[in-house]
């Protein structure tokens, strides 16, 4: 394939960068176990550097969205977070963390309602809790709970 018609192919959607540039997907998770080890070690600006360049690799893996959603939570960015987390959920619809991550921000946000279908998406999902974001989304799942008790009594 000649160079003009990768180009082509990139500008119209059918080609990331990461696939014009000959960045296997392997190299590409490899970057991302660094941003998430920065993530990890609370070095927030170098993950988030990490996380954009993966994303303008390859804007349609959904973990780099959820990543970068992580990174925008942590940092009180909840509308941009939840934005994220959205358009990795319509990547990836079966995605545990991003569904579980959403509706953290929701609750942050206010959005209860909205936060619980993605609780319960989350519990259809993983009914034994075996994925940690699934623990994790019934821990807010009770909380949301006794908040709602707490507004009807």
């Amino acid at each position: 394939m000649t160079t003009a018609t990768k180009v082509s192919q990139f500008l119209s959607g059918h080609l990331t960068l990461a696939e014009l540039e000959g960045i296997p997907k392997s190299d590409q998770y490899e970057m991302a176990t660094v941003g998430y080890t920065l993530l990890t070690e609370g070095r927030i600006e170098g993950a988030e550097r990490v996380f954009l360049g993966l994303h303008a690799l390859d804007p349609y893996d959904a973990y780099f969205l959820t990543a970068l959603g992580s990174i925008a939570q942590r940092t009180g960015r909840l509308e941009e977070a939840e934005g994220h987390y959205s358009r990795a959920i319509e990547i990836n619809p079966v995605s545990v963390m991003a569904l579980a991550n959403r509706a953290e921000v929701r609750v942050l946000a206010g959005r209860v309602e909205d936060a619980v279908l993605d609780l319960e998406r989350v519990a259809q999902l993983d009914p034994s809790g075996v994925d940690p974001a699934a623990r994790r989304a019934a821990m807010v799942a009770r909380v949301v709970m006794n908040q709602l008790e707490t507004q009807t009594t």
